[in-house]
């Protein structure tokens, strides 16, 4: 009995806990966040979530700290999609280590990253009636006397002190050099939207996880997605056929040189198949890690066979994107194919060796894993604007309003360029507004261009 007293009492507390960790995170967010630019306030923030989940959950691991402080080095250094993404993704994991402790493993965390992205929209949604049932269960069943005394005076005089406020406009502009706030009725409403939908961001986080570790790594029956030994066999044949097919094309025209059809350009060849064939191999390269398992004899030189005209689907579609740049110039999504090309062909060179080697699918999973990782975070810390300004400003023709596009990432190799040609871009925003978007990045740019006339 005094067992039970206990445990509720710890998940009461807990509950606490996380009810002013919540507050505490959506007013930060309020004052980080509102009516301003993000830079340097996400790893900020990403850090009070941190001291959030330490204090809710008593976490204190030094390799989970040490994981969210190399997630928000990017965004520090520049706010960007990747350096959001990453910073995004330390903070995850993070949450997943702090609820479910060491026994958690690396090697189990992409299942439990993909579960946590599945299931954190609806997750809010879910507890909000739990909660509200909690609530209504630990209320006692006859009202206080505070509760009977000074219920209805307060609430009818929140009411009353908002209306007069709103209708008095020196009241309300004192109210809001108070509060730092826009008490006007539209702003409201917007501002209420803000902190409930940073709330709704946050939980997630915060909740504790509705199943046990054990539950969640519960293997999946390959069987129940139609995958066996049969099945394997005859997707490979058709795979190495249709492979084949598209191999063959590409020696003729794209090697050989052989003349395309009229109409048809080298470059156009090039930019109709060089996305495409990524996922092709994307895909490919899935199926391979699936059936691996059921590839034996015979099946296995399929398997390898298949893995080696993946690998040269890409070194084609990379050729077909080096004709694409050549003929057009250089973008952010043509760069982001070539490293993810590059990426996959070493991926898939790596499965033919796990091929080889008889090497399980949790070895090639860890390397590939390493490698992408690896590669993302490295990203994050190149000033991509500069490198495209910089290799399309020495072709002979080149898109200025691209390149005046790009941000203040590319202001010095543009302002360089402007130094021994004409002006190309009359107005590049360089600068910061506050220290709420400061960026590593942004304030060397600065400083370049303070010092270079």
């Amino acid at each position: 009995m005094e067992q039970t007293e206990l445990s509720t009492e710890h998940v009461q507390s807990a509950a606490g806990r996380r009810a002013v960790a919540l507050l505490s995170l959506v007013f930060a967010a309020d004052v980080l966040f509102y009516g301003q630019p993000v830079g340097v306030s996400l790893a900020l923030f990403a850090a009070m979530i941190g001291v959030a989940l330490s204090w809710v959950t008593g976490h204190r691991n030094t390799v989970s700290m040490a994981v969210l402080v190399l997630a928000c080095l990017p965004v520090i250094e520049d706010c960007n999609p990747l350096s959001v993404a990453i910073l995004t993704l330390g903070v995850v994991i993070f949450a997943l280590r702090a609820h479910f402790g060491p026994a958690l493993s690396w090697s189990h965390l992409p299942l439990f990253i993909a579960r946590f992205a599945m299931t954190a929209l609806p997750r809010t949604a879910l507890d909000v009636p739990d909660a509200l049932r909690l609530v209504r269960r630990n209320m006692p069943q006859r009202p206080t006397q505070l509760r009977r005394n000074w219920s209805m005076p307060i609430a009818l005089g929140i009411c009353f002190a908002i209306l007069l406020t709103l209708a008095n406009p020196v009241l309300q502009a004192q109210v809001e050099r108070l509060l730092t706030i826009n008490l006007a009725p539209g702003n409201a409403s917007r501002h209420l939207a803000f902190c409930l939908a940073i709330a709704a961001a946050v939980w997630p986080f915060l909740a504790r996880p509705r199943e046990n570790l054990t539950s969640a790594m519960a293997p999946i029956d390959p069987g129940r997605l139609g995958i066996n030994e049969t099945s394997v066999s005859h997707a490979l044949i058709l795979f190495n056929a249709l492979f084949a097919i598209q191999t063959i094309l590409d020696l003729t025209y794209l090697w050989a040189g052989i003349t395309l059809p009229d109409g048809m350009t080298p470059a156009t060849y090039a930019q109709r198949g060089a996305y495409p064939l990524l996922a092709t191999a994307l895909l490919a390269g899935a199926f391979t890690l699936i059936s691996r398992p059921f590839a034996k004899g015979g099946l296995r030189s399929l398997l390898l066979a298949w893995t080696l005209q993946n690998v040269l689907l890409v070194i084609s579609a990379l050729y077909r994107l080096d004709l694409y740049v050549e003929a057009f110039g250089l973008t952010y999504l043509r760069i982001a194919a070539g490293i993810w090309m590059v990426l996959v062909a070493i991926g898939l060179a790596l499965t033919a060796w796990q091929i080889l080697r008889l090497h399980s699918n949790g070895w090639l999973l860890w390397r590939c894993g390493l490698l992408g990782l690896g590669t993302i975070y490295a990203c994050a810390f190149v000033n991509f604007a500069h490198v495209i300004a910089t290799v399309n400003l020495q072709r002979p023709y080149y898109d200025t309003s691209y390149l005046c596009s790009l941000g203040p990432n590319a202001a010095a190799a543009i302002r360089a360029y402007e130094r021994q040609h004409a002006t190309i871009c009359w107005r590049l925003d360089t600068g910061a507004e506050g220290w709420r978007d400061w960026g590593f990045r942004t304030a060397r740019v600065m400083r370049f261009l303070e010092v270079t006339p």
